[in-house]
């Protein structure tokens, strides 16, 4: 018998006008190889003046980034050597995301 191997996430993003006091909210789950995977909170700093290109170590996708980024925070997994996978967060601008749903 051959067996699926099944992966979903699922996110609940709440913007400012959304919630009761005007704060923005981001919760997910992830259905994935292992029930439990450790998290890290992680905040970005704003950068200027960048000259730098990313590699993703999945499928070598190559590309430059801007020269300048907003300061945001993520939750990759605490394991990186896969690559930052930082899968959700919010910019300081309050612009959130969450880039594993497939």
């Amino acid at each position: 018998m051959t067996r699926f191997k099944n992966s979903a996430c699922t996110s609940i993003m709440v913007g400012k006008k959304a919630s009761m006091d005007g704060s923005t909210f981001i919760a997910r789950n992830e259905d994935r190889v292992v029930a439990i995977e450790p998290k890290r909170f992680i905040v970005q700093p704003a950068v200027s003046g960048r000259d730098e290109t990313y590699v993703s170590p999945y499928n070598k996708l190559t590309v430059k980034l801007p020269a300048t980024g907003m300061r945001y925070i993520a939750t990759p997994s605490g394991d990186q050597s896969m690559g930052p996978n930082e899968e959700d967060g919010f910019t300081e601008a309050k612009f959130g995301e969450s880039a594993t749903e497939g």
